[in-house]
């Protein structure tokens, strides 16, 4: 799964910065809360965004809302997406590099060698994180039943 940064096209404040006389720009990126690869991007574009005097600065959101407001340009871009939702939204703007990449697994006690055979014999439960879309997708085509659950912890 290839994870993606978007941002709006066109979509930055700029506010004067009056000790330097140079404009300080703002970019506010949706994020989703809770996700430890969220907090590692969020650390790495703020780095690199503070070269180039530029402020980031984050919402948290739900993942489905993350994504509404960045594409109705409510907020700048969209932090972490796979590549579909890049390819499918016509006014946010796909990087064209990952900043970061990952994979989903299930983590299970015992071992099980055909997920989708297995959900046949009798429903397979997984916890997934509310409001991820992925996991729920994946969830959804391994044959899984998902339980909601509102952190990672």
């Amino acid at each position: 799964m290839l994870l993606l940064l978007l941002f709006a096209a066109g979509a930055s404040c700029a506010s004067a910065d009056v000790t330097t006389g140079k404009a300080e720009q703002t970019l506010n990126i949706a994020v989703i809360e809770d996700v430890p690869s969220v907090a590692l991007g969020i650390r790495l574009l703020r780095a690199a965004y503070k070269e180039l005097n530029i402020e980031l600065v984050t919402h948290v959101f739900p993942s489905r809302r993350a994504l509404m407001m960045a594409e109705q340009g409510v907020m700048d871009g969209d932090l972490f997406r796979v590549e579909a939702v890049g390819n499918d939204t016509e006014s946010l703007v796909k990087v064209p590099y990952p900043l970061l990449e990952g994979q989903l697994f299930a983590v299970t006690r015992e071992p099980v060698a055909d997920w989708k055979a297995s959900a046949q014999e009798s429903p397979q439960l997984v916890a997934i994180r509310r409001g991820v879309i992925v996991e729920e997708m994946m969830a959804a085509s391994a044959g899984l039943e998902p339980v909601l659950t509102e952190s990672y912890a």
